[in-house]
């Protein structure tokens, strides 16, 4: 047997470790107990932060283990920095990508991070994708093992480090319930209670939805009030992913001493079963990692109930054609992988594809929009 193929991979592997972990060892994070402001940007919420002294918008993402910088302009001689190449991030679909490490010194009102660890990861782009609108993922390996909690407050969109006195007088000042949590592996997870079954979900920013569910077992629900989606697509750190889509609006649960309504997706295609800022907003936050408790308190926020608008098809531009990228199961016009080729007698264009696009997708009936299309070749 030729040992030698398998006497270099451990030798490189040992390499790469032994690199990782000098990054590790030389790591050195400060946490301030005090406040920053975030922007919600399409329940987004977003941090100002300083990465090699240069500041920008990054994502703050509970639902995130590490963080990472995901528009490599932003380090100046980039290709120049010591990596790490070894280390995997997993998508909310499941799959795997590489995550090569460096190192960077980062900043906020929050903290002080010297030679901090930071992953690269390359999102997936979209053709006609709206500008980027952050530079990096913020964690949560820089908050998670230390002494002080942190005030999620959705009521003046508010970050806070805060320290157990300061716990206390939050909870003194009243209407903050204790509800069931679970903390594993720099991850928060908490329980709802939807039509009367008891569900396990992670806590996670990073996603600007509701409520999601993997599609297992043909999971399914009482709720009358559905829409069946086929081709309905999300967007991870790996892939956009596609697949079939089942949405409840109007979802009977109980959280936090409340009961609301919201809406819950089953879907195919996601395998993380996570609970996102568009319900998490309705609610200020207390997490306790120290004791791991968290505790949460209704504001005046707004939890969506409803859907926005009936969507009948939805509309990408896959490689310069616009096509017929998802439907609604009852819908027999068109079918997934349609090209359409002229819109209100005007043809689609490299020039236009995208306002094509928007005009599609903001559209709920395509039938008066006078379309040519060019079936799928089966």
């Amino acid at each position: 047997m030729n040992l030698k193929p398998i006497v270099c991979f451990v030798i490189a592997f040992t390499l790469v470790s032994c690199k990782l972990l000098r990054l590790y060892e030389e790591e050195d994070i400060v946490l301030k107990t005090a406040t920053t402001n975030f922007r919600l940007e399409n329940n987004t919420p977003l941090v100002k932060v300083k990465i090699n002294g240069i500041e920008s918008n990054f994502l703050f993402d509970t639902g995130a283990t590490g963080s990472c910088i995901t528009d490599t302009t932003i380090i100046q001689n980039f290709h120049k920095q010591q990596f790490a190449n070894i280390g995997i991030a997993l998508g909310a679909d499941g799959k795997r990508v590489k995550n090569k490490k460096f190192s960077a010194a980062l900043q906020s009102e929050l903290f002080d991070a010297k030679n901090k660890v930071m992953g690269v990861i390359n999102l997936p782009v979209l053709s006609c994708q709206a500008k980027k609108t952050f530079s990096g993922i913020l964690g949560m390996d820089i908050f998670f093992e230390n002494n002080l909690g942190m005030h999620l407050d959705f009521s003046k969109n508010q970050l806070s480090n805060v320290g157990n006195d300061q716990i206390k007088n939050l909870l003194q000042q009243g209407n903050y319930h204790q509800v069931e949590s679970k903390f594993k592996y720099k991850k928060i997870f908490i329980f709802l209670t939807i039509e009367d079954k008891k569900y396990r979900f992670h806590l996670d920013t990073g996603y600007n939805g509701s409520i999601t569910i993997p599609y297992r077992n043909n999971q399914q629900f009482n709720n009358a009030n559905k829409r069946e989606i086929l081709g309905a697509s999300h967007m991870t750190i790996s892939s956009v992913t596609t697949g079939k889509k089942i949405s409840y609006e109007k979802m009977p649960l109980r959280f936090g001493g409340e009961k609301l309504s919201t809406i819950v997706n089953v879907s195919s295609s996601i395998s993380a079963q996570n609970v996102g800022t568009a319900f998490m907003k309705g609610f200020d936050w207390i997490i306790d990692y120290h004791n791991q408790k968290v505790y949460v308190k209704r504001n005046a926020n707004l939890i969506a109930e409803k859907f926005d608008r009936k969507i009948s098809f939805a509309a990408q531009n896959n490689s310069g054609r616009l096509i017929v990228s998802a439907k609604d199961v009852l819908q027999n016009n068109y079918n997934i992988g349609d090209e359409i080729v002229a819109v209100q007698g005007q043809k689609v264009t490299a020039e236009n594809i995208c306002e094509m696009q928007t005009l599609l997708n903001s559209t709920e009936n395509w039938n008066d929009l006078g379309l040519e299309v060019k079936p799928i070749q089966k």
